[in-house]
């Protein structure tokens, strides 16, 4: 789990703050998405495996913190692994699931071409090539 707070607090962020959301929600899997601006990509995934407790806001913004421990906090309980996700020391979200992990890839929002090899589009944007 510990892995999880290492990769981000060593990534290269962009702006200061971050804005999270919950990106995707189906059997099994719930993705929180993390971005300088959701209205059009987001570069961070957290995919949360079998979530058995979903609890808190959808949305929420952060300053990028020295310490990621200090807005997100990870934790083995009986159930799994208990997340809690806080805004100025408030817990914003909390969720128990089995597994996380994580992805840094760039998904765009809207349609783009010649994609890198760690950007992809999001599921909803429809390609317009035939």
């Amino acid at each position: 789990m510990n892995h999880i707070i290492d990769q981000l607090n060593k990534h290269s962020w962009y702006r200061s703050w971050l804005d999270f959301s919950i990106f995707s929600f189906e059997t099994g899997k719930l993705v929180i998405c993390g971005s300088d601006d959701l209205s059009y990509y987001h570069t961070l995934e957290l995919v949360l495996s079998n979530p058995s407790y979903i609890s808190g806001v959808f949305d929420w913004r952060i300053d990028i913190p020295n310490n990621f421990n200090d807005v997100i906090n990870l934790e083995m309980v009986s159930d799994g692994i208990k997340v809690n996700f806080f805004e100025d020391s408030e817990v914003k979200l909390k969720i128990i699931c089995d597994d996380i992990s994580i992805s840094f890839d760039t998904v765009y929002y809207y349609e783009k071409d010649n994609l890198a090899s760690n950007e992809r589009l999001a599921n909803f944007v429809n390609s317009k090539k035939v």
